[in-house]
């Protein structure tokens, strides 16, 4: 094989690695979108289940002084709650900032893959046109 064919394969084997690394980082892409829809869903869930014990607690604690530690315990969960949402959150900003520099160091592979085959083609181009070239002078070289 010529140093143009190993070229080519290198090319193609290069393409080839980009591919599957873009795979790669849309699979991650998916698995972070769908992690960010389960907690969303669950910090909503949680929340509407909070809020359900909180106004229970307030209708308790008008019959018993005993249901303000209920309120209390409430409070706190929504506390905990509310930081564990505030951790999900910046994880989730890290997460996008990832997934957004992944992007573009895909952008800037793939641009530079755009331009190396550019420049292939152009030579492979080139390549045909010379090899024409010769096979025509060979041809009249044949007929004299």
């Amino acid at each position: 094989m010529g140093a143009r064919g190993q070229e080519f394969t290198l090319f193609m084997e290069e393409i080839a690695t980009l591919t599957a690394k873009v795979a790669s980082t849309t699979t991650e892409i998916d698995r972070i979108a769908s992690n960010l829809q389960q907690q969303t869903t669950e910090a909503g869930k949680i929340l509407e289940l909070e809020s359900i014990q909180i106004t229970e607690g307030s209708h308790l604690l008008s019959n018993n002084w005993l249901s303000f530690n209920r309120i209390a315990d409430a409070y706190s969960q929504i506390d905990r709650l509310m930081q564990s949402i505030d951790v999900a959150t910046s994880s989730q900003v890290e997460t996008s900032k990832e997934v957004t520099n992944a992007m573009k160091k895909i952008a800037k592979v793939s641009k530079m893959t755009g331009n190396s085959s550019r420049k292939f083609s152009t030579s492979l181009q080139k390549t045909v046109e010379i090899s024409q070239q010769m096979q025509a002078t060979i041809n009249q070289l044949q007929v004299s």
